[in-house]
């Protein structure tokens, strides 16, 4: 198929259409107009839309109010540190029987048995009334 075959079946198939708007407008007059009146209504809202949307902003209204301070700002103080109180250490094979006697503590019976309880009351939650 060549160019002026495509051309003239284009040219055929528009002139089809327009034939059937035409008659569609001729036998249904109410229709057309009604029609007619959407696409002219549409029409008028999309250029309303685009002229107002392409108006320049007001230069004022889209800035924000510049923030004047009345002081210098101070970062707020944090909780203090004490100076036995270490944020990290080296890990090691194995702890000397100093540093064990600083680091850990033997728990007392109260606790491992309050320990105990709460492990049993979440045990006793997850299962819940399973059988």
């Amino acid at each position: 198929m060549d160019f002026n075959e495509l051309w003239e079946n284009t040219k055929n198939t528009a002139a089809s259409i327009w034939e059937r708007i035409v008659d569609f407008f001729e036998e249904n007059r109410r229709n057309a107009i009604i029609v007619a009146a959407l696409i002219v209504v549409i029409l008028v809202s999309l250029i309303v839309l685009i002229c107002v949307s392409s108006q320049p902003k007001n230069k004022n209204g889209n800035l924000k109010p510049e923030l004047i301070l009345s002081e210098e700002m101070m970062v707020p103080e944090g909780p203090e540190l004490h100076n036995e109180y270490k944020v990290s250490r080296e890990p090691k094979d194995s702890w000397s029987d100093k540093e064990a006697d600083e680091w850990f503590s033997v728990p007392s019976n109260k606790d491992v048995e309050s320990l105990g309880k709460a492990n049993d009351g979440l045990i006793t939650e997850i299962l819940g009334a399973a059988p």
